[in-house]
């Protein structure tokens, strides 16, 4: 039975978690193509994905239709060097059939959904650049509320422990 379709000159390693957590022996292994290159996977239950390598590469897994290439729903996506994750969406849920297995390694085994009538998988990779400045601009947005926080608390904790430390000594 065949279980994949390579397009363009690049292949994709995916890894698919079977029902089980053993590895599966005839898993399609692809390792993510090229950028502007994707990858076209027809007939596939399990399939075996490496993780992206570069702190700047993005490779997604995607449903679509096969006809017109619309309606495309994410899937999966590994990035950053990081391990493959469900994407946020349709196959987030528990139930979707979607089943990611990383096992600590470096690939990760994924078992997909049943294909509908017209539709297909696609594995794309894309490159992104992040300068010292966004980086650090981005570490402070998401810190920022710390700063706001950390003296409330701080007041709170002083004011709780004061209490306590008070109370004690006024009844006596």
């Amino acid at each position: 039975m065949s279980r994949h379709i390579f397009s363009g000159s690049g292949a994709v390693t995916f890894a698919f978690l079977l029902a089980t957590t053993t590895r599966s022996a005839d898993a399609a292994t692809y390792t993510c193509p090229p950028v502007d290159t994707p990858t076209v996977i027809t007939e596939a239950t399990t399939v075996t994905l490496g993780s992206t390598t570069a702190k700047s590469e993005l490779c997604t897994l995607t449903r679509r239709q096969a006809s017109s290439g619309a309606r495309r729903v994410p899937v999966a996506r590994s990035y950053a060097g990081r391990s493959w994750e469900k994407s946020a969406g349709l196959f987030a849920r528990s139930g979707s059939g979607l089943v990611v297995d990383c096992g600590g390694g470096t690939e990760c085994e994924l078992t997909l959904p049943s294909l509908g009538e017209d539709q297909e998988y696609v594995l794309e990779s894309f490159s992104y650049e992040v300068t010292a400045e966004a980086e650090a601009a981005r570490f402070l947005e998401q810190s920022h509320h710390l700063t706001i926080t950390i003296p409330i608390l701080s007041s709170f904790v002083h004011s709780f422990l004061g209490n306590i430390w008070a109370n004690p000594r006024i009844n006596q």
